[in-house]
This record gives structure tokens, C-alpha cells and sequence, in this order.
């Protein structure tokens, strides 16, 4: 029984990926699967991914989540001791601000700042549209989160 073996039981770490993880990767992808492989040393980790992987990593057990089904990914981060999430998660997923998990955003993407060449073309309002809705993002995050981490110290 785990309860009496004197070691205390590896937490559940849910790594939620905004971005594909398979053989080939991008910014965001690789770092929440390097997170997950640094993390299972220490804790039962779950990456969830938005599409189909090919990878199998020792130690993570990889799920997909549907960006269609509001609830997929909530039910994963109720599961979890702790939950990663980052961007626009929130917003798909609403209720993730309900789960029992301890929330760490990650404030890595830039979004924000990315909005502003994505729409560089836009007409001036949708500029402002869009700038105030990623606003409104990071805001609900820095309400939510429980502990942030970014990309370096500066």
C-alpha cells in the first residue's frame, strides 16, 4: 500500500501543448515536450496535444485533447495534481479556470507582441480589436494562474 511504503506519492503534472508535438517540431511543441521529459524524472507527467502524434516518450504518457470539445482538456487538468497551460487555452477552454489543479501559465509566446505584425495590414479597428483581446487574455491568465514562468530571467 503506497501509503506505507514512507515515500510521498509523484505528482500528476498535465503539460498542456498549444502545438503539435511529433518527429518534426516547432518552438512551442518542443518545449512542452522537453518539459515533459525533464518532469518525469520526478512526477507522473501527461502531455496533451491538440492533433495525432507519432512519438512515444518513455515516461509521458501522450494524449490528445479536441480543441472542439470544451471540456477534453478540463477533464485531463481535474486529473492532475498541476496543470500547464498557456495562450489562448483559456479562452477554448473556459472552464480550465474551475479545475482543482494548481494552474502555471506559461507567458513564454509573445502573443501580444506577435498580433501586432499579424495584423500589421488590418484596418486600425481590427488592430485594436485584436490587441485588446489578447490584453483580455493575458489578463484572465494572470488572474487565474497559481505560478508563472516565461522564457528567461529577462
Amino acid at each position: 500500500m503506497p501509503e506505507f511504503e514512507g515515500r510521498p506519492p509523484r505528482p500528476h503534472v498535465l503539460i498542456a501543448s498549444n502545438d503539435i508535438v511529433a518527429a518534426k517540431l516547432a518552438g512551442p511543441g518542443m518545449r512542452y515536450l522537453e518539459f515533459a521529459k525533464a518532469l518525469a524524472a520526478d512526477c507522473d507527467v501527461t502531455l496533451a496535444v491538440p492533433a495525432a502524434t507519432d512519438l512515444s516518450v518513455p515516461g509521458v504518457n501522450l494524449v490528445q485533447y479536441d480543441e472542439h470539445r470544451p471540456l477534453s482538456l478540463p477533464v485531463l487538468a481535474d486529473n492532475a495534481d498541476v496543470a500547464l497551460v498557456s495562450g489562448y487555452m483559456v479562452e477554448k477552454f473556459p472552464t480550465l479556470g474551475r479545475t482543482r489543479a494548481r494552474l502555471v501559465v506559461d507567458l513564454y509566446d509573445p502573443f501580444m507582441l506577435e498580433n501586432l505584425h499579424y495584423h500589421l495590414h488590418d484596418p486600425l479597428p481590427a488592430q485594436e480589436g485584436a490587441s485588446t483581446h489578447a490584453t483580455s487574455i493575458v489578463n484572465r491568465l494572470a488572474a487565474l494562474g497559481d505560478f508563472f514562468i516565461c522564457a528567461s530571467a529577462r
